[in-house]
Formats: structure tokens, sequence, C-alpha cells
């Protein structure tokens, strides 16, 4: 059985003979990447058939909810910082999430997902509870008002830790052994999405919402923000 340790190095030589295939790259990240290669499999003493016995990763896809074609507020918020940080693909159709990628990654955004809406329901009822008697168009604009600061909120830390992973990964794997291991991860949603028959275009830009906004209902939601906890241990940041 194959230790820990070597398999971690075997799936970056995948990724970095995956970047010497790919026909997007430069010649000079081509050449790094080989020169990564090699030197790892001499290091580790690792040869072609420790390579296939390791098998090839398949992209694999989750979907999360079904919420009448439409997606909660919160996940429409914080949704394209989700992929950036998981390093995943994602797109709503009819209400459900689709998220496709890597296995782990799509695990990882699965949780957020389910986190999130959790949290920001907990902090609306918490919010809202005194506030009940002041009418339903105060209510509505307090609970945009939640919603959006919430998801600011969320954004903006979903944001800061796909940075802090991406730095961690390049200190780790050096700049080759990251971009490669990258190159891997957006095959593996790719494969899901050409399997699938799946196209994803641009991100339309959401209509401004008709009701007013709360802004105290607003950093009431940016703070409870910060009660999600988003970062995995970067140990596994790969």
């Amino acid at each position: 059985m194959m230790d820990e340790g070597k398999s971690d190095i075997i799936a970056k030589m995948k990724a970095l003979r995956a970047k010497i295939g790919d026909k997007a790259a430069t010649e000079s990240e081509v050449e790094a990447a080989a020169r990564m290669f090699a030197k790892l499999s001499v290091q580790h003493d690792i040869d072609e058939s420790m390579l296939k016995e390791a098998g090839t990763e398949k992209g694999f896809l989750a979907i999360w909810g079904a919420y009448k074609k439409k997606l909660p507020d919160v996940v429409n918020y914080v949704w394209e910082a989700i992929q950036e940080l998981t390093e995943t693909r994602l797109w709503n159709s009819d209400g459900q999430l689709h998220i496709a990628g890597r296995r782990a990654d799509v695990e990882m955004a699965m949780y957020i997902v389910e986190i999130s809406v959790a949290a920001a329901k907990r902090g609306w009822f918490k919010y809202s509870a005194p506030h009940m008697g002041e009418g339903q168009k105060a209510l509505n604009a307090m609970r945009y008002g939640f919603n959006r600061g919430f998801g600011s909120g969320l954004r903006s830390k979903l944001i800061s830790a796909a940075t802090e992973k991406k730095q961690y990964r390049e200190e780790k794997m050096g700049g080759e052994g990251s971009t490669a291991l990258v190159v891997v991860k957006n095959a593996l949603a790719n494969e899901v999405l050409e399997r699938l028959g799946v196209t994803i275009g641009e991100s339309k830009k959401k209509a401004a919402s008709s009701v007013n906004m709360d802004y105290d209902a607003y950093v009431a939601g940016r703070e409870h923000s910060s009660t999600v906890n988003v970062r995995r241990p970067l140990e596994g940041a790969k």
C-alpha cells in the first residue's frame, strides 16, 4: 500500500504532466513543469508504473437544494466567491446549485453553502425577533438588508481565504507545482461539464431589488457573517 506522502508526490507529478500536455501553456511553463517532474521522479524514486497504479481521478458532480427555480439570496450573493475558493464550477439550474470538480473540492463547496444558508437563517431569526410588530414592509426592508450585509461580509471572507490558500500553496509547492495542480482541477471540472453537455456563460448581473434596504439590518448581517468558518486546515489546502 502506497504511503500518504508518496501519494501526494504522485498527485503533484500528475498535475505537472497535465501542465506539460496543456496546449495553452507557454514554452517556459512546459519546460519548468518538465524539470520539476523529472526532479520529483528522481528524488522520490517514482516510475511510470507507479503513476499508472495510482489511477486517474474523475470529475465529481453534486447537486444542492431545490428552491422552486430560485436559490436562497445568500447563495446568489456568494456563489462566485465559493467557486474561487474551492476551485470548482458552480451553476444554477431550476433552483438547484450544481457543483463540479475534484471530489474533495466539491465537498468543501457543499459544506460552505450549507453552513452559510443555515447561519443566515439563524442570524435573521435572532435579529428579526424584536421587530416582529413593525409591519411587513419594514420587515422586508430589514430582511433584504440583513441578507445583503451577510452576503457582502461572507463574500469578503471567502475571497480573503482564497488569496491566503493560493499563497500558502505556492510556498509549499512552488509556482510550477501550484499552477499545474490548478490545471488538473480545472480539467476535472471541465470533464464533468463535457460529460453533461453543459455550457456555462457569463453570469448575469442581478437586477436591483424594488425593496428598500434597512441599513442597520445590513450592518447586523455583515457582522453575523463572521460566525461562518470558511477555512479548512491549511495543511489540506492542496
